[in-house]
């Protein structure tokens, strides 16, 4: 994971607003963002689930349940 936040990192600059929210937090809580349903990590981001999904997309998984395979994996990988 420290690899996909890494890239996530680097490209912070081209997200639009509300992405930089959700980055930004995922930046900050990667731990736990893998307990978190999509509403809660909207409410706890600031944003709109619609934000999220629009997250996820962009940095290429299919959706939200998609982009919580990666922290998993690197969660259990420890």
């Amino acid at each position: 994971m420290e690899s996909a936040l890494f890239a996530i990192r680097q490209h912070l600059s081209e997200f639009p607003v509300a992405e930089k929210k959700v980055v930004q937090y995922i930046l900050e809580e990667s731990k736990n963002v893998i307990y978190y349903n999509i509403t809660e990590l909207a409410r706890r981001s600031g944003v709109s689930q619609a934000a999220i999904v629009r997250f996820c997309r962009r940095i290429g998984a299919g959706g939200f349940a998609d982009f919580k395979v990666c922290p998993a994996w690197a969660v259990t990988r420890r």
